[in-house]
């Protein structure tokens, strides 16, 4: 993909309007469809690395470009973040947005309100559709005063939920300054760790997400609907692994966001062993091919569902489906097992 990837940069790095770097997005579509059915399964982490470096790329030119409209001065008084696949590095093709801005003390709130707007509408005019849970920038939820997280304030949004919880376990800086959120997420995570009852709730969340596998190796399907008969790979695997090695990575001290790198740290400090690092990986091998897949070939204008048809698979991914969904769940064997008590987190 090297050459294709260096073609679509130039066209990011040229670019001077929203419009211009939806083509580079839509260059990344094309070029997917006309390959995913050739990518190797030991070649899924290599890709999703080179797709995703494109991906921020575009993200980063976006806000990048709102700042310029907006002729904001002192830039390094924001930082965008990013959570989601992106922030992991997982993306496919086609997701909607999964954004949040911090801000130094003294920022303007009507500053913050217009540079979130510029950027989500920018962000959307370069083909990342609005998220439908409202995770961007432009909810109130999601911006920050850097000031206010410290140990006597932490925004209420963290212990809302637990998935706000693991929202944020993922974000990443991908546009300003950088110091903003790298300071308060590790405050954040401190606090976090100091809060016995929210870590049971995500240790239970992490050990229950449904892995719909019976103990003799029938997947099950979707039983109503438009999807009837259909596997959500989303819901019912992907999500299931990178959520328990989120939980695992937090309790581990373990920093970096992507499931790969995460994996490796989980294995190099004793957490799972090599065997089953190994097998987790060549799971997550299957399930982001699978919904490289389905995103290649969802219409640009689309978000995928993450529905596949089991009946479509070869012989040799069904069975690795059914070894994916049946490691996933001897992963969350692991947590029930596991203590929540956090380790020191890594220098």
């Amino acid at each position: 993909m090297k050459t294709e990837a260096n073609d679509i940069q130039s066209i990011i790095s040229s670019a001077t309007e929203p419009a211009e770097l939806k083509i580079a997005h839509e260059e990344i579509d094309r070029y997917m469809k006309r390959i995913v059915y050739q990518v190797e399964l030991h070649e899924v982490r290599g890709l999703f690395t080179e797709i995703n470096r494109l991906h921020h790329s575009i993200k980063s030119k976006a806000i990048k470009l709102a700042e310029i409209e907006l002729n904001i001065k002192e830039t390094d008084r924001f930082c965008w973040g990013m959570m989601g696949s992106g922030a992991r590095e997982e993306q496919t093709v086609r997701t909607d947005q999964d954004n949040c801005l911090f801000y130094d003390e003294g920022t303007m709130k009507e500053e913050v309100v217009s540079f979130s707007s510029a950027g989500v509408k920018n962000l959307a005019e370069a083909g990342y559709p609005l998220c439908s849970g409202n995770v961007m920038a432009t909810n109130p939820r999601w911006n920050f005063a850097s000031t206010v997280w410290n140990d006597s304030h932490i925004p209420p949004i963290v212990f809302e939920d637990v998935r706000y919880a693991y929202i944020l376990l993922d974000v990443i800086p991908i546009y300003g300054n950088a110091s903003l959120l790298n300071k308060v997420k590790e405050k954040w995570k401190l606090t976090l760790c100091n809060d016995g009852q929210l870590l049971v709730k995500m240790r239970e969340t992490a050990a229950n997400l449904h892995v719909p596998l019976s103990p003799l190796g029938k997947i099950f399907t979707e039983r109503y609907g438009n999807q009837a008969g259909k596997f959500n790979i989303k819901i019912h695997a992907y999500a299931p692994l990178i959520i328990a090695v989120k939980y695992l990575s937090l309790m581990a001290g373990i920093n970096e966001v992507n499931t790969y790198t995460r994996l490796e740290r989980l294995s190099q400090r004793g957490i799972i062993d090599e065997y089953l690092r190994r097998e987790l990986t060549s799971a997550l091998d299957l399930f982001l091919l699978l919904r490289l897949n389905n995103s290649a070939f969802t219409p640009f204008h689309k978000v995928p569902l993450d529905y596949i048809d089991l009946e479509s698979l070869t012989k040799e991914n069904a069975h690795l489906l059914k070894k994916g969904l049946k490691i996933v769940k001897k992963l969350q064997k692991v947590l029930k097992r596991r203590g929540c008590e956090c380790e020191a987190p890594e220098q």
